[in-house]
């Protein structure tokens, strides 16, 4: 039974964290709850555990397994821009992991005017996104264990419900509800911002120049990288280093994805990355991305990204947004457009 046990908990952690989902109603009350009949999805959650003779469900505990997709779900939240004020009528999207090796229920409602919204349901967990027009969602964290609680600004986020996650299980509180932060996007200008490409590298370290506005030496970047991939230890780590120049001006990390106001000051003319065979397990990487504000001694500015890999072709994958605008270190650029979901 404790073997069994066992597999109940990863099967639930692993349906927790399950692939992509689309929904495609968007519904206008405040609170919605998932039963039969409903008109919140375009499923409903289970209400009776699988009958013995489906698939799969005669294995031992398959009951109490099925029974913990019908945990109940209350949900409260809130969406805030990067100010703290409200945002009304913010799309939430939802999904409630109900059905048993099936997925869930999909569906979407709206903030109301304090950008308050409720949730109701049955299930595993619940999956919960809000976006709006004119905004930029926070970007997902890879960092974040299943079933653990995300700390910090976010748009989206996992939630568990059922005792399987006992230790981890949400606890909803109507007086201090889940906070979702959506970026309001500012005042933008004509940006020169070409597709990315991909750039070979030479192993030895020779230069590769990119020029970020065509026939303008001064908008040049220049990166190097030297891999001893030839002297790999047991690990098969090897030595290699990075470096980033801007011949004709500095440069300066980004601290994250929804800053786009290059700063004043702070720029280096050159950054570099290095990575020991020393190093053991998933401390060592072969490749490493990074994100720059960059200023030109013409004084105009851009964004520059970049993820040098080491391994196979030996690559930089390059993409920037360059504003012509002599002084202008505004480098916002219109945020993506959601899908439609189906």
């Amino acid at each position: 039974m404790k073997r069994y046990t066992k597999w109940v908990r990863i099967s639930g952690i692993l349906l927790l964290v399950l692939g992509t989902w689309k929904c495609n109603k968007s519904i206008d009350t405040r609170i919605v709850e998932l039963q039969p009949n409903s008109n919140a999805s375009e499923s409903t959650a289970p209400t009776s555990v699988p009958s013995k003779g489906s698939a799969g469900t005669s294995s031992p505990g398959y009951a109490e397994f099925a029974a913990a997709h019908l945990t109940p779900i209350i949900f409260y939240g809130k969406v805030l821009d990067h100010d703290g004020a409200p945002v009304a009528d913010a799309t939430i999207t939802y999904r409630a992991n109900n059905i048993p090796w099936g997925g869930g229920t999909r569906s979407q409602i709206k903030s109301n005017a304090n950008g308050e919204f409720t949730l109701s349901s049955r299930g595993l967990s619940l999956f919960v996104e809000a976006s709006k027009d004119g905004y930029r969602s926070l970007p997902r964290r890879s960092d974040v264990a299943p079933g653990a609680v995300e700390v910090g600004p976010k748009s989206s986020g996992t939630f568990a419900y059922a005792k399987l996650f006992a230790e981890t299980s949400h606890k909803p509180d109507k007086t201090a509800p889940v906070i979702f932060t959506l970026h309001k996007s500012g005042e933008l200008e004509p940006l020169i911002s070409p597709y990315g490409k991909d750039v070979i590298m030479p192993k030895d370290g020779s230069p590769v120049q990119v020029q970020l506005n065509q026939g303008n030496p001064i908008t040049t970047v220049e990166m190097r990288c030297w891999t001893e991939d030839k002297q790999p230890n047991e690990e098969r780590h090897y030595n290699w280093r990075f470096k980033v120049t801007i011949p004709s001006g500095g440069l300066v990390e980004r601290p994250d994805e929804i800053a786009f106001v290059a700063p004043e000051s702070g720029y280096e003319k050159t950054f570099e990355y290095s990575m020991d065979k020393a190093l053991l397990g998933n401390q060592w990487k072969y490749d490493v991305r990074k994100s720059f504000f960059v200023r030109f001694d013409d004084n105009t500015h851009a964004i520059f990204d970049v993820r040098m890999t080491t391994g196979g072709d030996h690559f930089a994958a390059v993409k920037w947004h360059f504003n012509p605008k002599t002084g202008s270190r505004n480098l916002e650029t219109a945020p993506p457009k959601k899908p439609k979901y189906r």
